[in-house]
């Protein structure tokens, strides 16, 4: 298990703890933990699948939850940008391997107790952390998402890759620069705020680090940051 789906594992718990329902703690933690580009209209789709589809029991929301994330980052705006048969049988192996772990798809198996009584909160605070690890492991092993860290001198650089739409090349520039407001559409058409990112930059950049990225229209962005290693003796 990585690093990567263990904190995914934990943020998605501690996302349930903080009052989201199973499905909106996946798309939360995944969005802001993750790097994908769900926004805050996309987000509120989430909210009617917790208790499987209102305390009905019936699917799962945080499958529903990881479908989402899945969608976002291989799904499309139109039938003409790809067939379903590019995204179907990604999204129906998670399913398939989510039904072969926890035994069931259905709210009703996988949560027996009465809901909003303890058990209830304590069964789905543990469910969520392993879903959370589970689709973690899922979009690393299908390169949807990578994470990864190397040592440049003083420096440790992580790296966080996806394989959505991309930045288109004349809009790149317009990327990360405090004098312009940018933001783009995501794979799914969701408008996203422009300021997560130079949120992000100051932060690093705070911390003696900085944050740069790579895209490539069609193919997916690569954001990089860099921070210094502390030394202690």
């Amino acid at each position: 298990m990585s690093e990567f789906s263990e904190k995914m594992g934990m943020e998605v718990g501690n996302a349930f703890k903080s009052g989201y329902n199973c499905s909106e703690a996946i798309v939360e933690a995944f969005r802001k933990y993750a790097g994908v580009n769900i926004d805050d209209n996309a987000f509120r789709l989430a909210s009617g699948f917790g208790g499987g589809i209102g305390h009905a029991r019936n699917i799962c929301g945080a499958l529903v939850g990881c479908t989402m994330v899945i969608s976002t980052l291989i799904g499309r705006n139109t039938p003409e940008e790809k067939p379903l048969k590019e995204i179907y049988p990604v999204t129906k192996e998670f399913h398939d391997r989510f039904e072969k772990e926890f035994g069931s798809t259905m709210c009703k198996d996988l949560m027996p107790y009465e809901f909003n009584t303890r058990d209830h909160l304590k069964n789905c605070l543990k469910l969520t952390n392993r879903i959370g690890k589970f689709l973690a492991e899922f979009l690393e092993e299908k390169g949807l998402i990578t994470v990864s860290t190397k040592t440049d001198g003083d420096f440790v650089v992580v790296s966080v890759k996806d394989s959505g739409k991309g930045i288109k090349k004349e809009d790149q520039g317009k990327l990360l620069r405090s004098n312009t407001h940018f933001t783009s559409y995501g794979t799914n058409n969701e408008k996203g705020s422009g300021l997560g990112l130079m949120l992000c930059k100051d932060f690093v950049e705070q911390l003696g680090g900085k944050l740069w990225f790579d895209s490539e229209e069609g193919k997916g962005t690569t954001f990089y940051f860099s921070l210094k290693v502390s030394n202690q003796e």
